[in-house]
């Protein structure tokens, strides 16, 4: 297939020539080995939540990722890299400002583009979000991330007074002139805008991927900054590199776990249990796999404010998982019982405990290496 042929399919789709249905069914039987991948691995991805099974959103996020993979063809697609998105693109959803009963009269009354279903629709089809559309069963799976975010009397996902009482549309005394509460509101609505889901996803993911270029295709360069950073000991080319993979996962074994807990370290070497058998799914997803999706944005605002430019806090979660189920670990006597204990990790660990004892290695190492250079400097 030429490069003008390949591309054809989603020309189609984009102009409006074909249902998402269509689309699907050509992703299925098509000779682009990679595209039809990328489709296999999107149909079962949370396939649990009605969300996204709805075709619209799996051609949101075959595009996405196929446009990714053509773009930055030295990393292309590998597994793992849907589930990412999944959790970025249902982030984007949810957090979309509803609608007013103003403009659901404006919906009615034929002002915005609708779908047949009643669903709204951009140009890239994506389904925006309005009261009593979202599904129960995604209702029910829904956590607290900030107190604004919580779902309201009319099945929309922020808190419209709580939100326009934060800084900067608060003074402060705490409180906001409802003269600036249209303009506001208007703004955010914008910028999550349905239109633009498809748009601020991929340059999410670009941007994660940037970051996680050697988790993907170990052969890829990383940029490193040319001295070690006080404030990110974990960062640093001789202490904890984001990549390669094997590299990562050798070292969250071998150099962090033995330094904080060696007893566990030394049993896992004893029993011959590689770090890769363990680790990979962690560190390839962000633990995106371990829990609900709510529950990863949490475990993420972590990882990213914490380390922003490698994402290297995964290491310490890894970490604080395994001590987590130090005492069971300690207690195997073989490396199947092992790899049991590791199981279900949702089910055993809040997440907010497991962020918080994360930190605590984290901040442990930062005063560890501060302590390690000024006496290396003396």
């Amino acid at each position: 297939m030429n490069e003008r042929g390949k591309y054809k399919l989603f020309q189609n789709l984009l102009v409006g020539k074909q249902r998402p249905e269509e689309f699907l069914s050509q992703c299925e039987t098509s000779t682009d080995n990679l595209l039809h991948n990328i489709y296999k691995d999107v149909r079962r991805t949370r396939g649990e939540m009605p969300f996204f099974r709805d075709p619209i959103v799996q051609c949101l996020m075959i595009r996405v990722l196929y446009v990714y993979s053509a773009t930055h063809s030295e990393i292309s697609y590998n597994q793992g890299m849907g589930e990412l998105l999944a959790t970025l693109v249902y982030l984007l959803h949810i957090e979309q400002w509803s609608f007013e009963d103003d403009d659901i009269e404006e919906v009615v009354a034929g002002e915005y583009e609708g779908e047949a279903d009643g669903r709204l629709s951009g140009s890239y089809f994506f389904p925006a979000s309005k009261p009593h559309d979202i599904s129960r069963e995604e209702d029910s799976s829904f956590v607290y991330v900030e107190s604004f975010i919580n779902i309201q009397n009319d099945d929309s996902f922020l808190d419209r007074d709580m939100f326009l009482r934060l800084a900067p549309f608060a003074g402060g005394s705490g409180k906001y002139y409802e003269c600036c509460r249209d303009a506001a509101g208007e703004i955010v609505r914008e910028l999550t805008a349905s239109e633009f889901i498809e748009h601020d996803a991929y340059l999410l993911l670009e941007e994660m991927m940037l970051r996680m270029a050697g988790t993907y295709c170990p052969h890829v360069p990383i940029r490193r900054n040319s001295k070690p950073q006080a404030d990110k000991p974990l960062s640093s080319a001789d202490q904890l590199p984001a990549s390669p993979l094997d590299d990562q996962m050798n070292r969250i074994h071998h150099h962090i776990l033995s330094r904080c807990d060696p007893p566990t370290a030394r049993h896992l070497v004893n029993l011959g249990v590689e770090p890769q058998i363990f680790l990979l799914r962690w560190v390839r997803v962000l633990m995106a796999r371990e829990f609900e999706t709510p529950q990863v944005w949490q475990i993420w605002d972590a990882i990213f404010s914490l380390t922003p430019s490698d994402f290297s806090f995964i290491n310490l979660l890894c970490v604080a998982v395994v001590r987590e189920f130090r005492e069971e670990i300690l207690a195997a006597e073989d490396s199947t019982n092992v790899l049991l204990s590791l199981r279900d990790v949702s089910n055993r660990i809040e997440p907010a405990r497991l962020v918080d004892n994360a930190r605590e290695l984290y901040d442990a190492l930062l005063i560890a290496a501060a302590v390690e250079a000024s006496m290396g400097s003396a």
